[in-house]
């Protein structure tokens, strides 16, 4: 399963956290077009062995099959 999480402010940030302690398999794309909530995001994911991709544009997401999470 793919889910996007859009925002990695703050919320978005808690978001990540949640997806990341639950046990469930599925790829994780963090979208937002500031470059430092990204980065933080990255910060927040670590060396999470869940595939996570951060993009700045929610247009690269055409090509995929998401669910929504929350």
């Amino acid at each position: 399963m793919n889910v996007a999480l859009i925002g990695a402010g703050n919320i978005g940030q808690r978001y990540l956290q949640a997806m990341l302690s639950e046990g469930f398999d599925y790829d994780i794309y963090v979208i937002d077009p500031n470059q430092s909530s990204l980065e933080k995001a990255q910060e927040i994911a670590g060396n999470s062995l869940k595939n996570i991709e951060f993009l700045n544009d929610v247009q690269e997401l055409s090509s995929l099959s998401i669910s929504p999470f929350g």
